[in-house]
């Protein structure tokens, strides 16, 4: 799964849960300006997480503030994983 897959997900999953028009999200984007409360966003970070058979570290949610760090991160964890299988 590339970077862009994962933004396309993650795009997928806040739109489903945000009280914002999103049009103009992007990689830039600050997550806390998603128009996600925290339950909102534990939710949207659960069920990618559950998407993609992986668990994002708590300090990583709590540092990477821009979606496309985020998105990053992700592909990382993504890629570590599939070196051990």
């Amino acid at each position: 799964m590339t970077g862009a897959d994962i933004l396309d997900r993650f795009v997928s999953i806040v739109k489903k849960r945000s009280r914002m028009e999103l049009a103009g999200l992007s990689r830039t984007s600050r997550v806390g300006e998603l128009g996600l409360d925290s339950l909102a966003l534990m939710e949207t970070i659960s069920e990618l997480e559950e998407e993609l058979d992986l668990l994002i570290p708590d300090e990583d949610l709590v540092r990477l503030d821009t979606v496309g760090a985020f998105v990053d991160r992700v592909a990382e964890l993504v890629s570590m994983r599939a070196g051990r299988a």
